[in-house]
């Protein structure tokens, strides 16, 4: 499965954090696309899904190198997963319940990696004509009697973190 996050110049960011780090961040509009309707165990909850893809989305993109207060303020796994493995990128996704819902995403990258991302997304910044593209993979949600960590459905609803390592980023004309 793969998630989408698409944006313009227009609510991205791009700033220094009190410790001194370059973060990114942004809004965009999101697209959770699983490859079919029997990736959820023959049982899609249409319901949720719907819920989820009409949720506001933002997102941010931090070096490996940041604090756990950078990375994962909630202290809800992902420092933990970078400081296991600072080589590769890391991510998560979390919803929140609000009369607005949200689904948020936080990617954590080499510092060398970050670089280039950021590189990109200056170009995006400079022009009217450019847009930005965030594509994280994963397995999908669990489902109901597996035993894994991924959370189902309607535990990512819930609160629970979905983690993900293979994220990429792209810039395109969008004229």
């Amino acid at each position: 499965m793969a998630w989408s996050i698409t944006g313009k110049r227009t609510g991205l960011v791009l700033s220094v954090s009190d410790s001194g780090s370059p973060v990114c961040h942004g809004r965009g509009l999101h697209e959770l696309a699983p490859p079919s309707l029997h990736d959820f165990g023959h049982s899609v909850d249409h319901t949720l899904l719907r819920r989820i893809r009409a949720a506001e989305c933002s997102w941010s993109l931090h070096s490996s190198t940041e604090s756990e207060l950078q990375i994962d303020s909630g202290g809800v796994g992902l420092f933990a997963r970078v400081q296991e493995s600072r080589g590769v990128s890391h991510g998560m996704f979390m919803f929140y319940e609000h009369s607005l819902d949200a689904v948020t995403c936080a990617v954590v990258v080499p510092k060398e990696t970050f670089s280039h991302i950021r590189r990109l997304l200056e170009l995006v910044l400079l022009s009217d004509s450019l847009g930005y593209a965030v594509v994280a993979e994963f397995h999908g949600f669990r489902v109901p009697h597996a035993q894994t960590e991924t959370p189902t459905l309607q535990e990512f609803v819930e609160g629970r973190p979905l983690f993900f390592s293979k994220v990429s980023f792209s810039v395109q004309a969008t004229e």
